[in-house]
């Protein structure tokens, strides 16, 4: 009975960050189209359809029953991750880092994404570790150029930044705990509210390209 419980809380968790995604890149589309030019549209668009690409597979992966189809959502699920992880970099690099050093930041979180899918495809799941690691690695690149980002990032997108990959940082190696009771909604829970401070801080980088002040 409790294990069904902690089953039923992390669903409701995930279809909440699959709702609040539809909605959101909805927002991120109308605004885009108003106010963007192509680049930042296509930024924000391939950032948004990976957001809701995450959230749908592991709403899947953790609804799926049928045993042929589950190994194939999990795949899915895990790879999304990398996937997300590169198209939250995507508008940073173009939008915000811009320039040669924001193109090579781009083209390596996109190459690290594609190495760590093939990892997880090829070894399955005997290498956690360095699939996590990758995860933490490449949430954190984006520190090499740090001293871009913080003159041209708000004091506000600078700390929502933090927050999230704190959070998704702290949540990885809990859901591994699986001793740890609703490790699984926890860690869903860390993904819910990282994944909004990114969102806000996409949101607030587009303000920006229209003048406006977003607080």
């Amino acid at each position: 009975m409790a294990e069904r419980h902690e089953e039923k809380v992390d669903i409701i968790i995930q279809a909440t960050g699959l709702i609040a995604s539809l909605g959101g890149v909805a927002v991120l589309v109308y605004l885009t189209l108003a106010w963007a030019d192509g680049i930042a549209t296509a930024a924000a668009l391939t950032y948004g359809l990976t957001l809701i690409a995450m959230f749908a597979c592991s709403i899947l992966n953790a609804t799926v029953q049928h045993p042929g189809r589950r190994s194939l959502v999990r795949l899915l699920d895990h790879a999304f991750i990398y996937l997300l992880i590169a198209g939250t970099y995507t508008p940073f690099c173009l939008m915000v880092i811009g320039g040669t050093r924001g193109v090579n930041l781009l083209i390596g979180i996109w190459f690290a994404a594609l190495l760590g899918v093939i990892i997880r495809v090829a070894f399955h799941r005997r290498l956690k570790g360095a699939i996590i690691t990758l995860y933490i690695l490449m949430g954190w690149s984006g520190l090499i150029n740090y001293d871009v980002i913080v003159h041209r990032l708000t004091a506000t997108g600078l700390v929502l930044l933090a927050i999230g990959g704190v959070l998704y940082t702290v949540g990885a190696p809990l859901h591994r705990w699986s001793g740890l009771r609703y490790h699984s909604a926890i860690w869903h829970s860390c993904v819910l509210l990282a994944a909004g401070c990114h969102y806000y801080a996409v949101l607030l980088i587009l303000t920006a390209f229209h003048g406006q002040a977003l607080v």
